[in-house]
């Protein structure tokens, strides 16, 4: 049973990674709008640094690298690469976010994932290669 407090954490969560995207290429105005959604809570600070490690992980699994060093080299095209990638991970299953986010945020191990969630130690693993796949098949024509 979901609790007022997981159901807040989950909208907040969606509006992070929504962030996420939105701010790949920001105005002034946009910085404005985020830097008062970020300033609501610690929660919202929290779930936006999680959204940004998991994109930053994504991009590290697919190959792309670290994201200041995409963006240094490629310019416009990174970012349009960036928007897709950040939009992929949005749509992944919720089960698969958490758990590249508590491997490749927080570092825990297949089965530290598997007892905080309880699940099978295969399950956390296929949970991973799900992610991977998922984020691999949306990648754009002529990605690194």
């Amino acid at each position: 049973m979901s609790t007022v407090r997981d159901r807040r954490d989950e909208q907040i969560a969606r509006e992070a990674a929504q962030w996420l995207e939105r701010l790949v290429d920001p105005t002034p105005a946009l910085n404005d709008e985020f830097s008062d959604w970020v300033m609501r809570s610690p929660d919202h600070v929290r779930h936006f640094l999680q959204a940004t490690a998991v994109l930053e992980a994504a991009s590290q699994m697919l190959g792309y690298g670290p994201l200041g060093s995409i963006a240094v080299a490629a310019g416009e095209a990174a970012s349009s690469e960036m928007r897709h990638l950040a939009r992929s991970i949005t749509h992944l299953p919720e089960h698969c976010r958490h758990i590249v986010t508590l491997r490749k945020v927080y570092g825990l191990s297949t089965q530290e994932i598997a007892d905080r969630l309880e699940l099978s130690s295969s399950a956390v693993e296929e949970g991973l290669n799900q992610a991977v796949r998922t984020l691999a098949s949306t990648r754009p024509a002529g990605a690194a």
